[in-house]
């Protein structure tokens, strides 16, 4: 069962310029969790090819956040980048 959608209703208070500053700043973030969350995964593929499962369990909870927090910055990005938008 997939997450409701969240909505930022704060989000329509703050200028523009706010807008534009909190969506660069989060780009940058789910940059970098998609970064961290790629490299994770090429580590535990490659734990895994290696047979080395004991890494390959403790890696699985970290992996899973790095990706769920990339999923979260991702979604936050997508909703300020449609309210600048809206506001342009």
């Amino acid at each position: 069962m997939s997450e409701k959608p969240r909505t930022f209703h704060d989000l329509g208070s703050v200028s523009l310029h706010v807008l534009d500053e909190m969506g660069r700043r989060v780009e940058d973030i789910d940059t970098a969790y998609r970064a961290i969350a790629e490299k994770m995964g090429r580590l535990y593929m490659k734990a895994d090819e290696s047979g080395l499962n004991d890494m390959t369990e403790l890696l699985d909870q970290p992996m899973r956040h790095a990706s769920n927090d990339q999923r979260t910055f991702a979604a936050l990005s997508d909703e300020l980048q449609m309210r600048r938008q809206e506001r342009h």
